[in-house]
């Protein structure tokens, strides 16, 4: 594709500004992003932590933004096991792995959006149709076949719920997330949401921020310090982490009940299976309901249709793939998805460069999610099970440190990633 090329990329999030500085890096210039949040919404978004794993880091190294990230966030170089407040094993980052880092999403969104000049997102507009342009000529068979060849695409006219026009491109990037508001009104496209139902899911994933007492602070500051903790009790899952100085970030996995339909229910099934674990207890009643998100999960999901159409309009990101958050990988892939998205239309015909792009990340995608699900149907184990799972941790928890380290902050398979600098020309 060529440099100036008009990109449009629907979504403000994780993956659409990645996508956006990995193109703008590697040359294009005529980006712009489409976002229905206004900046200050998105970046006061303190509420929500993630997680950025070693992988994900090492995408960001190449961006040139993985210094501020760290410096907005918390550095993870050690992860501890808990039984109630007694560490009992410690497990260290390899050396030559880019430490993982806690953030929470609106530092994170802020370091991305100050990496990108001041003018390349659109705030508070939301996508409604996007079709091709009323006043472009009509495309015959042979005009198409032009197309195709010469990667020359009839501009498309993004418009709001208004009828107002957003603007027009020749390629779109569908970055608005798993229940995309803009994929079924596409006219070029006419892609159907292909996601499994919430109904069906396998276990809830509940998630805060609080304020850390001294008494928390403790855990990360006496003795060999850890900068994460898992504990599991019974079939739940508990982590915590510090996401700033006097922050903690907390999440948790537990079996779906009809009663964690709402925050109220959510917190009291999280008393219930962590009543033993006096670090979970004290984390919970720190954190107000207007700090604590719950939802239920289904198995990781990969939309196994095509990622793209043959008009210019292509998804990444929780569009096409969601992942479970057993293994703290959804960011991760979101974010490779999207650097190597950027790659390969900078590389290659667009045609050329979406079925690349799927090829390239399809396997990748799949291979994570079935970690990840083999991960939370572990941590949901019930009866002997669960009691096999859980004397083998007491007997060998240096070795139950290091496999949950090596899963969760270091998933480092670079198998199908291009390794290319993000710093060249097309």
């Amino acid at each position: 594709m060529l440099p100036h090329t008009p990109i449009s990329i629907v979504g403000g999030g994780l993956s659409g500004l990645t996508t956006a500085i990995v193109l703008r890096r590697l040359g294009f210039s005529a980006i712009q992003v489409v976002e229905k949040q206004t900046r200050q919404q998105m970046i006061d978004d303190h509420r929500t932590g993630l997680v950025l794993s070693s992988n994900c880091m090492e995408v960001f190294k190449r961006m040139h933004v993985s210094e501020s990230i760290k410096a907005a966030g918390s550095v993870i170089h050690k992860m501890g096991v808990t039984r109630g407040r007694n560490v009992v094993s410690r497990s260290s980052v390899d050396k030559p792995v880019l430490p993982a880092v806690a953030i929470s999403r609106g530092a994170l969104l802020e370091v991305l959006l100050d990496a990108l000049p001041s003018n390349t997102v659109m705030f508070g507009s939301t996508v409604a149709s996007i079709g091709p342009d009323p006043h472009a000529e009509e495309e015959n068979n042979d005009d198409k076949i032009l197309r195709e060849a010469t990667d020359a695409y009839t501009p498309m006219r993004l418009e709001s719920k208004q009828g107002v026009s957003l603007g027009l491109a020749q390629r779109v990037v569908l970055a608005d997330g798993a229940p995309s508001s803009s994929r079924p009104a596409i006219a070029v496209a006419g892609w159907s949401s292909r996601r499994p139902p919430l109904e069906d899911a396998v276990m809830m994933y509940v998630r805060g921020v609080c304020t850390a007492a001294p008494e928390l602070l403790d855990l990360f500051t006496a003795g060999t310090p850890s900068d994460l903790f898992e504990e599991w009790s019974g079939s739940a899952r508990f982590g915590c982490t510090l996401l700033a100085p006097t922050q903690l970030y907390w999440y948790a996995t537990l079996p779906p009940e009809p009663s964690c339909s709402d925050k109220q229910g959510a917190r009291a099934a999280l008393s219930r299976a962590f009543s033993q674990v006096p670090l979970a207890t004290a984390v919970l009643a720190r954190t107000p309901d207007n700090w604590l998100t719950s939802e239920p999960l289904a198995s990781s999901w990969i939309d196994s249709g095509d990622w793209h159409d043959n008009a210019g309009v292509v998804r990444v990101g929780s569009a096409v793939a969601r992942i479970g958050h057993d293994l703290q990988q959804a960011p991760a892939m979101s974010v490779e998805s999207a650097a190597v998205l950027g790659l390969c239309l900078a590389h290659s015909p667009f045609l050329k460069a979406v079925r690349q792009y799927q090829a390239l990340r399809q396997e990748r995608i799949a291979m994570v999610a079935r970690a990840s699900d083999a991960e939370g149907q572990m941590s949901l184990q019930t009866g002997l099970m669960a009691r096999i799972r859980d004397v083998g941790q007491g007997l060998f928890p240096e070795n139950a440190a290091r496999a949950v380290t090596t899963q969760l902050l270091c998933y480092n398979v670079f198998k199908h990633f291009p390794r290319v600098t993000l710093s060249s020309a097309p």
